[in-house]
C-alpha cells in the first residue's frame, strides 16, 4: 500500500500533520521490516468478541513507506509509539520473577531494577507509577486484549485504555505504558494515528463508544502495525489513541510486562568541544 492507496481524506492530512501520533526507533532499531499497514477496519462477528468491536480489515501491506512519513526524529512518550532495546539481563530476570514460585523479594528487586535501566536508557520514569505486571494470552486472532471485568472475558478489539478516567480533553497529558516483549516471538502494537481528542467527542462519558463512531464513519483509515520484537518494549500514550496489540504466532503465547507512568525523553548528552 502506497501513501495514497487510502481513499479516506483524514489519512492523507494525518500523514502531514505533526501532531498526529507519530513512530520513534531508538537507536540501533532499524526499520526495515518494521510495520504494516491494513487496508482499514471492520466491525467483526466473531463470538470471541465484544459486540460492536473493530479489527484491522486485510488484506495487510508492507508499511515501511507509511512509517518514513510519521517517523520521528526525537523521542516524545506522550504522542508517539516509540521502540526500544531492553537489557536482556533484566529481560531473563522479569521472566525469572514472573514463574509462579517467584518470591516476592525477586518481584520487587526485579521492578526496581526495570525502573532503573527505564529511567537511564530508555525514558525517564515519573508521575504515580502503576505496575500492571505480566500479561499472559492466546497468541493468534487480530487483537488481544480482554475485558476482564465482563463474562466471559470477551476481546474488545480496538480501543483506548482510560486508567486515568473517561474524560476526553485532557488525554494528551495523561499516563504512558511501557510494555516488554516477554515472549518467543514477535508481536505487534496496532494503532490508529489520529489521537482520539481529534474524533467527534459525541460520547463524552465513554471514549470508546467514539472510538466506534470513528471506525464506523471511517472504515478505510488504515491501521498501522509496528512489530516489537521479544526483548524489546514499547512506550505509547495508550489512553490518546486507538489501539491493541496482536501476536500471530499461533500456539505461542503472548507474554508482557507493563508499568503505567509519565515517561519524558532522556536528556540528550552534551558533546564538549
Amino acid at each position: 500500500m502506497n501513501d495514497a492507496a487510502s481513499t479516506d481524506p483524514l489519512w492523507a492530512a494525518a500523514l502531514h500533520r505533526e501532531d498526529a501520533i507519530g513512530v520513534y526507533l531508538a537507536p540501533g532499531i532499524s526499520a526495515a521490516g518494521r510495520s504494516m499497514i491494513s487496508a482499514g477496519t471492520e466491525r467483526t462477528g466473531d463470538a470471541d468478541f465484544a459486540p460492536d468491536s473493530f479489527v484491522p480489515r486485510g488484506p495487510w501491506a508492507d508499511g515501511e513507506s507509511v512509517v518514513h512519513r510519521i517517523l520521528r526524529p526525537k523521542q516524545q512518550p506522550n504522542g508517539q509509539v516509540g521502540v526500544y532495546t531492553v537489557d536482556p539481563d533484566i529481560v531473563r530476570q522479569l521472566q525469572r520473577s514472573c514463574e509462579p514460585n517467584a518470591g516476592l523479594e525477586l518481584r520487587r528487586g526485579t521492578v526496581e531494577r526495570l525502573l532503573e535501566h527505564c529511567d537511564t536508557q530508555i525514558a525517564r520514569v515519573g508521575g504515580n507509577i502503576h505496575i500492571i505486571g505480566l500479561t499472559e494470552s492466546r497468541a493468534g486472532g487480530p487483537t488481544i486484549t480482554r475485558d476482564n471485568q465482563q463474562p466471559g472475558r470477551p476481546k474488545v478489539g480496538l480501543h483506548v485504555d482510560s486508567w486515568d478516567g473517561p474524560e476526553i480533553a485532557d488525554r494528551a497529558q495523561r499516563s504512558q505504558r511501557i510494555c516488554i516483549n516477554l515472549g518467543c516471538s514477535y508481536r505487534f502494537l496496532l494503532f490508529i494515528n489520529r489521537p482520539v481528542t481529534e474524533l467527534d467527542g459525541t460520547f463524552p462519558a465513554d471514549v470508546n463508544k467514539t472510538v466506534r463512531k470513528f471506525l464506523r464513519e471511517h472504515r478505510d483509515y488504515p491501521v498501522v502495525a509496528v512489530r516489537v520484537n521479544a526483548g524489546e518494549a514499547y512506550i505509547a500514550p495508550t489512553e490518546y489513541l486507538i489501539h491493541d496489540g496482536w501476536n500471530p504466532s499461533e500456539g505461542q503465547p503472548d507474554r508482557t510486562f507493563t508499568v503505567r507512568a509519565h515517561f519524558e525523553a532522556l536528556p540528550i548528552a552534551r558533546t564538549e568541544p
